[in-house]
């Protein structure tokens, strides 16, 4: 009896692993995901080919994980008075797909306070609100040297953290065959995740859904209750934002309470990704003692929240820059599903 069991349970194992090898899961993402989540590439293909729904459950993991790269550029030629730039593009890191772009280019020399190590929706939007007019003929030039350069491989590899030394080397050479001049260039290379496109508005509506599609969806799909995290905002006494002054959208940078395993996931999450830990408003509510309690959106099916008094102070992102993406039930459901998978094989991993 013993050896049939064990024949069975062999048998078993061996249909497990074959369902892992068989899922049809880029490799790119297979890494990318299981480097942030800290355990090997089998182990998740191994969790994601027990999953009901594989391609919901990656469409889960890309809203926490970098999917995406924003690519910043700023070029001067050696001789002052002749053509200077800036140049910022936001791609789909997988595909190569150019999601957002801008470019201004000058004779003037570059304008002045302007760094490009500042977050792309930073730089992105100082470049659109140059004041000093665009040289058209130059920018003509510029424009097609940058479009004829970052292809969708190239993208890709800047990406995957490979080929900026040589991608640097080959715009300096093409700005110079261009102009016939020697230009200083500076790249700079900012990966983030499908929750912050969200958030800052830079996904195409066609990668979305449109409102009446989205709401029959609401309501034929099934409920579910979000995963609260218990968080602290920053106080700011000098700065801040008073509590009884939040609107919906105000982003507020907060310290989660890693007691929860679930928290400690999230914060992991965030500081790998290299990203503050700021959330946007979702819900102001005043309780009867007189303290006001705060809602605030993780992600799908997940809410941070904090109470305080009106009258405290605290620090605050951009405020009102943000919207609040709508939350799909059905998908919340797979998403929370998928984040207490990862913590449970966290734990097995470590026992």
């Amino acid at each position: 009896m013993d050896e049939v069991e064990g024949v069975k349970r062999a048998q078993e194992q061996e249909g497990k692993e074959d369902r892992a090898t068989s899922i049809a899961i880029p490799q790119e993402l297979l890494e990318d995901v299981s480097c942030q989540l800290g355990i090997s590439p089998d182990e998740l293909a191994h969790v994601l080919a027990n999953s009901s729904d594989t391609a919901a459950a990656l469409s889960a993991l890309r809203s926490i994980v970098p999917c995406y790269i924003a690519i910043k550029v700023k070029f001067e030629s050696r001789r002052l008075g002749e053509v200077a730039g800036l140049f910022c593009i936001v791609a789909d890191g997988l595909t190569g797909e150019v999601l957002d772009k801008s470019l201004w280019v000058g004779r003037n020399g570059l304008p002045e306070g302007l760094a490009i190590g500042a977050s792309w929706e930073s730089v992105m939007n100082a470049i659109r609100n140059i004041e000093e007019p665009v040289d058209n003929s130059t920018y003509k030039k510029v424009e097609r040297i940058f479009d004829a350069f970052f292809t969708p491989t190239i993208i890709n590899l800047l990406f995957r953290g490979e080929g900026k030394p040589e991608s640097l080397l080959r715009i300096q050479e093409m700005l110079a065959d261009e102009f016939h001049l020697d230009f200083i260039i500076d790249l700079e290379l900012e990966r983030f995740n499908r929750l912050r496109a969200e958030l800052s508005k830079a996904l195409p509506e066609s990668e979305g859904e449109h409102e009446d599609t989205r709401g029959e969806k609401d309501k034929e799909g099934p409920k579910a209750e979000s995963v609260q995290l218990f968080c602290k905002p920053y106080v700011d006494p000098v700065r801040g934002k008073a509590i009884s002054d939040f609107s919906l959208g105000d982003l507020v940078e907060v310290s989660l309470d890693e007691r929860g395993s679930l928290a400690r996931f999230v914060a992991s999450i965030m500081a790998k990704s290299g990203q503050p830990t700021a959330f946007p408003v979702k819900a102001v509510e005043r309780l009867p003692s007189g303290d006001y309690l705060v809602r605030l959106h993780v992600s799908e099916g997940i809410e941070g929240i904090f109470k305080g008094s009106g009258e405290v102070r605290v620090k605050v992102l951009q405020p009102g820059r943000y919207a609040i993406p709508k939350i799909s039930p059905a998908f919340a459901v797979i998403f929370i599903g998928i984040i207490l998978l990862g913590i449970l094989l966290f734990i097995f991993v470590i026992w």
